[in-house]
């Protein structure tokens, strides 16, 4: 009579279903990156499944390491801004407008839709020369 329950080994039971879990979790980010807009569509995504047996000295057992590890498409950049070094004084800093660019003079429309007086609508242009 076994004093433990023996329940021979599987890619199932391993690790007490860690190892689907980790599985689970890189399926999750491979999914994720095939989604990702700056992800390329053509690039092939892997799942690596890696089960390391070390035996005993005397080969009476066997230790068990499983490790689960995804290759993902290289992500570019969501969006690219250009910085600009301002300097006040003596402190430096970056900011993302140039502080040499000039502010237009331009009034947002009003509540109502209609545009400022200082912008000419490009239907009200088109409407112009047809």
């Amino acid at each position: 009579m076994a004093l433990l329950d023996e329940t021979e080994l599987s890619l199932a039971n391993l690790g007490a279903g860690a190892l689907e879990a980790h599985f689970q979790e890189e399926l999750g980010r491979v999914l994720e990156n095939i989604e990702a807009p700056g992800a390329s569509p053509k690039t092939v995504r892997s799942i690596t499944v890696r089960v390391d047996l070390r035996p005993t000295e005397d080969r009476s057992a066997v230790g068990v390491t499983a490790r689960v590890t995804s290759r993902l498409a290289p992500v570019s950049p969501a969006f690219v801004a250009q910085g600009f070094v301002s300097r006040s004084g003596s402190e430096l800093s970056l900011v993302t407008v140039n502080p040499r660019q000039q502010k237009l003079p331009i009034e947002p429309s009003g509540a109502d839709g209609t545009p400022a007086d200082n912008v000419a609508p490009w239907r009200a242009r088109e409407e112009q020369h047809g």
